[in-house]
């Protein structure tokens, strides 16, 4: 999967939906909504498996953060290699309902860089294309909100683009805004 194509997976038909495991790149897993918002609930990159049938849900998306490969796997296999994504989803909860705005937004930057980021020098990058837009949906904000907050932390020098090399750009974070935030309470 190229990044930023979706893939929607028909969890109520068992016969067609296979259990899937990431081989390579970054996905999001996300639930449809009723009200045609998607629902954020966890990411998952290589090894980790996904079987929509877990859910309980018709329809399971997945988004490719990154250059995405999959593959079909049994089912009898899916039992000791199926990733958790209830620990994604009680993390992104209880950032979502903290009360104080900036600390969801400084809290989800920090999950998500310990998760799926790595140390680089002195600062935590983030090697994945997530948009305001979406960093609103994770915190329950506006998208307007969230880019504000991010331009205040890029300027007290927190946060910072930065070329990925050929790639695009990737986020910094700086280890006090990343250590300072994890676990948020």
């Amino acid at each position: 999967m190229t990044v930023g194509k979706t893939l929607l997976l028909d969890g109520g038909d068992a016969a067609a939906t296979s259990p899937m495991r990431v081989l390579t790149g970054t996905l999001r897993v996300f639930l449809l909504a009723s009200s045609g918002q998607d629902i954020t609930i966890g990411f998952l990159q290589p090894g980790d498996v996904c079987d929509v049938l877990a859910f309980r849900r018709d329809w399971v998306g997945l988004e490719a953060l990154t250059l995405v490969q999959i593959e079909r796997v049994e089912r009898t296999e899916v039992v000791r290699d199926l990733t958790d994504l209830s620990a994604w989803t009680l993390e992104l909860l209880m950032i979502r309902h903290h009360p104080d705005t900036e600390k969801r937004l400084r809290a989800l930057l920090a999950l998500l860089v310990e998760r799926l980021g790595r140390r680089n020098g002195l600062w935590y990058e983030l090697p994945i294309r997530i948009t305001h837009e979406r960093l609103a949906e994770l915190i329950g904000n506006t998208r307007v909100t969230v880019t504000k907050m991010l331009s205040r932390l890029r300027q007290s020098g927190l946060v910072e683009d930065h070329p990925g090399g050929s790639g695009p750009l990737v986020l910094r974070l700086s280890p006090e805004l990343v250590e300072a935030m994890l676990p948020i309470s």
